[in-house]
């Protein structure tokens, strides 16, 4: 009921956005995504330096990948848990994403090292009620969107 009487006052265009900012809110209050995620994926990142040298690339990869690109996969890396590490295996893969971010359906494929970390010290990736598969296939996705949001930021 509340949901109708606000989108009644919004523009149709801004209701698909409540919409998923709702869904956001849920899944967080879940403990499906955290809101680490959440907060990356709307700034892209706020990191200005690199805290290392950009990896060189060849001149396919050099359209999509900068030092801009590099600092905010470093970022990525570095401010969330379960992405630690990530870009190292980015770096080391780097052709790879080139094809997958070249791709029509990119979300649909494996990106290399992104989900190697998502067993938390705890042994579980969130709430026992929820199946633990729904949670990573959720998780892995908006790590996809956040990677895809870095790289092609058009």
């Amino acid at each position: 009921m509340l949901y109708n009487a606000i989108c009644i006052s919004l523009f149709e265009k801004d209701k698909l956005l409540f919409s998923f900012l709702i869904g956001l809110k849920l899944m967080e209050l879940n403990k499906i995504i955290d809101s680490q995620i959440i907060r990356f994926l709307m700034t892209g990142g706020v990191r200005t330096e690199s805290k290392t040298k950009t990896p060189e690339v060849n001149d396919e990869c050099k359209i999509w990948f900068n030092k801009v690109v590099w600092t905010k996969i470093e970022e990525l890396s570095d401010t969330i848990p379960i992405c630690h590490g990530f870009a190292d295996k980015f770096s080391k893969n780097i052709l790879e994403y080139n094809n997958i971010l070249s791709s029509f359906e990119n979300t649909n494929q494996k990106f290399p090292g992104l989900t190697d970390n998502f067993v938390q010290k705890d042994g579980k990736t969130t709430n026992e009620k929820m199946d633990i598969k729904f949670v990573s296939d959720i998780k892995e996705l908006f790590l996809k969107l956040i990677v895809i949001r870095i790289c092609k930021p058009e």
